[in-house]
């Protein structure tokens, strides 16, 4: 049956506009068919004209089977007409490619231009449950069977034991960077978040290794995933090769040894030491980490970081179905330990007062500003239509006033004549961001804990307060679970996901993929039947329901995709397409469109 006149036009007056498809799934608009306008005449291959109107529009549908082949293969359509496919779940997509005689080669680069990019879905702000990756710095994770290991009691040796279930545990011994696979083949998530590190994507100036990205990329589009991206700097992601000097070594009688120049200045940006320790001290007394950073307010720096951001961004919309699967990219490279937007910022007696060190560097806080700015401005020309989602840590950046002044270890202001607030710095760049970019920018904060019996807002263990008034008004949020040592079991992991859902609007919850691979072991069951008595798949679906909810107007990942086709030209144009998972090498199926004029 053919949808009703209303439906169509505004379908295509948004396509028209660049703007994404309602959700609302094909079969419905058909059921509303018998209260088509009167006297439209149907010409029963799915074309609906308007009475009256010199210039006729279509829809035209293409079923997408579970094996991935097209019904029908072959369309020939007119201009300005709107071909929608109605995929068998979510998993599916269409792909957009140069000729079939490459159909499951690498497709063809992505486009920016709507009006020949059809490939999608193409995700805004998806929500759903995410896995992390692990840490740029940490091995990836295998399991191990203790009954087939050389000890029983201790089967991943010097390797870390990140998990256990029954006779099986997860040990830190694969591949750095690499996801399991069990979690890219889990159907009760919608993607993977992953976490790499600037100095392994960019070694050296001007050199770059996307090996672990294309690998992990890969595999989500393989398996019908998404996946979130973030590149940190910080103490283990900031590539050595940036700064102007050597970095320093202990001196004999001192410190450290005077840093020495490098030739025609290395790449430029001073090397700057700091000890902190974070959020998580060692021990009292303990300055924590030692750390050489760039300035993020240095013009340099920023070339460089910069330079690499845009660097990734077209190497990913080199590959459409790479870049359609991509749905946050994070903010980052002002950073510490992780992605999460903070500096060192401690003043302790007997260790290194970061503060200090920033002041003489020119630190100010309208200088970070700028460099979320230009940084979220550079993110939304290098990765068009995706959603940008900051990691917040509320009091993250070291509380330096306009004038240059800190509260050193004695705790005397060394200028100015007011103290700065603690999360000023972080609610200004909130605030900023928001007002510049609207729903295109995302709020998150990677500390969700198990939902407190205190109630909430203000009591502790409640979603932290910045992420939820930011949803409160409309803004997209989202949280990452505390880490494993916090978050250990299924149990915790059920209280936290309600704790978001009773307590914030959030749309997208992160968790730790030790805690995805427990539930696999329980082969998918419910978390915690005391508590919201549901499975994993059935809360990353009650995520993704709220997301649609709360911004229906865009395409967050429904059952169905649709692409109002033009050809301005004199002659007919034909382009292909094929299934963004299931192309089969050895029995390629690829679908037709062709435009007349």
């Amino acid at each position: 049956m053919t949808p009703t006149l209303r439906h169509v036009s505004s379908w295509v007056a948004a396509l028209t506009a660049g703007c994404a498809l309602d959700p609302t799934s094909a079969a419905e608009h058909e059921d509303e068919a018998e209260h088509a306008v009167p006297g439209a005449p149907d010409d029963g291959a799915g074309e609906l004209v308007a009475s009256g109107d010199s210039q006729p529009f279509a829809l035209h549908y293409v079923d997408v089977d579970a094996d991935g082949a097209f019904d029908p293969p072959s369309l020939t359509i007119g201009n300005g007409h709107t071909v929608v496919w109605r995929f068998h779940d979510r998993y599916d997509s269409i792909v957009r490619i140069g000729s079939p005689a490459a159909a499951c080669d690498p497709p063809a680069p992505y486009s920016d231009d709507p009006s020949v990019e059809f490939t999608g879905p193409m995700p805004v702000a998806p929500g759903g449950v995410f896995a992390l990756n692990p840490s740029p710095d940490s091995d990836g994770l295998v399991m191990v069977d203790a009954r087939l290991a050389l000890d029983r009691n201790d089967p991943c040796g010097a390797d870390e034991d990140r998990g256990q279930y029954f006779d099986f545990h997860l040990c830190a011994r694969g591949e750095p960077g690499t996801t399991m696979m069990s979690t890219w083949e889990d159907p009760g998530i919608t993607g993977v978040y992953l976490r790499l590190a600037w100095s392994d994507i960019n070694p050296g100036a001007g050199v770059y290794d996307f090996s672990i990205l294309d690998r992990e990329v890969d595999r989500a589009v393989r398996h019908g995933k998404l996946y979130s991206l973030s590149i940190e700097a910080g103490r283990k992601g900031t590539p050595d090769w940036i700064f102007d000097t050597n970095a320093r070594e202990p001196g004999s009688g001192n410190r450290l040894s005077p840093p020495i120049e490098r030739p025609n200045g290395g790449g430029g940006v001073p090397r700057l030491t700091f000890e902190d320790q974070g959020s998580h001290p060692d021990e009292p007394g303990d300055c924590g980490a030692s750390m050489d950073l760039g300035a993020p307010f240095d013009d340099r720096y920023q070339d460089h970081y910069f330079g690499m951001l845009s660097a990734v961004a077209d190497h990913l919309k080199a590959r459409v179905d790479w870049y359609r699967a991509l749905a946050y990219v994070k903010p980052s490279g002002a950073n510490l330990f992780t992605a999460e937007n903070r500096l060192p910022k401690e003043c302790d007696p007997d260790c290194v007062c970061n503060p200090e060190v920033w002041a003489n560097a020119g630190y100010r806080p309208r200088y970070l500003y700028e460099f979320y700015e230009r940084q979220l401005a550079e993110l939304a020309a290098a990765f068009p239509g995706k959603t940008m989602v900051y990691q917040l840590i509320q009091a993250g950046f070291p509380r330096i006033n306009g004038a240059g002044g800190y509260v050193d270890a004695d705790g005397q202001l060394t200028a100015g004549l007011a103290e700065i607030g603690g999360t000023e710095q972080t609610e200004t760049i909130l605030e900023r961001s928001i007002d510049a970019w609207g729903l295109q920018f995302a709020v998150q904060h990677a500390g969700l804990q198990p939902k407190p019996t205190a109630i909430c807002p203000g009591g502790d263990g409640c979603p932290q307060q910045l992420v939820v008034d930011a949803g409160a008004a409309g803004q997209i949020t989202a949280f990452q679970t505390q880490n494993i040592h916090e978050i250990a079991d299924l149990v915790a992991l059920d209280s936290t996901l309600r704790n978001a859902r009773d307590n914030s609007e959030a749309t997208m919850i992160e968790i730790y993929e030790e805690l995805l691979w427990q539930s696999q072991r329980r082969g998918g069951g419910v978390l915690d039947v005391a508590g919201s008595n549901q499975t994993l798949g059935e809360w990353d679906e009650a995520l993704r329901e709220r997301r649609a909810g709360r911004l229906p107007e865009t395409d967050a990942g429904p059952i169905d995709h649709a692409h109002r086709f033009t050809n301005p030209g004199v002659n007919e144009l034909t382009v292909y397409y094929v299934h963004g998972s299931k192309c089969d090498p050895d029995a390629p199926v690829y679908g037709q469109i062709t435009v007349r004029p």
